[in-house]
């Protein structure tokens, strides 16, 4: 239900002259190359980097966090 809302959003500030269809197909690549690039981090790295992923989420949070408050 929070993904499809949170695309709803998307869909909300697509720019009234844009296309649309060009608009979408950026989200969709942009969000599958994250999720692409997440696992392989996670699946590749090393056991003993395990603190650098759980750093990583913690500045994610932080700049969550600002960007919210902004």
């Amino acid at each position: 239900a929070f993904a499809l809302f949170h695309g709803v959003a998307h869909g909300l500030e697509l720019p009234e002259m844009g296309n649309p269809w060009a608009y979408a197909l950026g989200f969709v690549t942009a969000t599958a190359a994250l999720h692409g690039l997440g696992y392989a981090v996670v699946r590749y790295l090393p056991q003993a980097a395990a603190p650098l992923v759980r750093l990583a989420g913690i500045a994610t949070a932080v700049a969550g966090g600002w960007l919210l408050a902004a």
